[in-house]
């Protein structure tokens, strides 16, 4: 009698632990489909402007990687390093992140460096986003030479 009731509990238990794996197999999958808040991979447009009238002064286009557990690479389409850097959260939906990368020059040999931080607001299915930026650029000797605002628009890359 022990050993039925005692196979007949392991019987339970092994079904239960099952269907709590397959469960949990479903739940996962199902969330791998869905995004992450900002992680993953990005599209940007980027409008450099003057910081005191706003006036645009140039464009750019970059992808930027979110990675859980807050770092982030940025590479552009201009003579630099990928950026490398950090992000947070704000709160729903609003995000921070600062970044640096190295610029260079034509001939490859180093310019200086350019450090960003950053405001992000995703929209409501999290497959977009707007941002405001503030670029400190630094010349080869790290001097501050000048400081350039930004805005930016992004879309997730499927």
């Amino acid at each position: 009698m022990k050993r039925h009731i005692l196979r007949t509990s392991l019987t339970i238990v092994l079904a239960l632990t099952i269907r709590q794996v397959e469960a949990l197999g479903q739940n996962e999958s199902h969330n791998s489909r869905r995004p992450h808040g900002i992680e993953g991979v990005w599209n940007e447009s980027v409008t450099f402007r003057q910081c005191d009238t706003g006036n645009a002064t140039g464009t750019d286009h970059a992808m930027v990687m979110f990675i859980r557990g807050g770092t982030l690479v940025q590479a552009a389409d201009h003579l630099a390093s990928p950026g490398l850097g950090t992000w947070r959260p704000l709160e729903e939906g609003r995000y921070t992140s600062i970044f640096q990368l190295f610029r260079l020059n034509a001939d490859g040999s180093l310019a200086g460096r350019s450090k960003a931080t950053r405001d992000i607001e995703l929209n409501e299915n999290a497959g977009e986003f707007t941002g405001t930026s503030v670029l400190e650029v630094f010349d080869a000797s790290d001097k501050l030479i000048f400081t350039v605002c930004a805005t930016e628009t992004a879309t997730r890359l499927d």
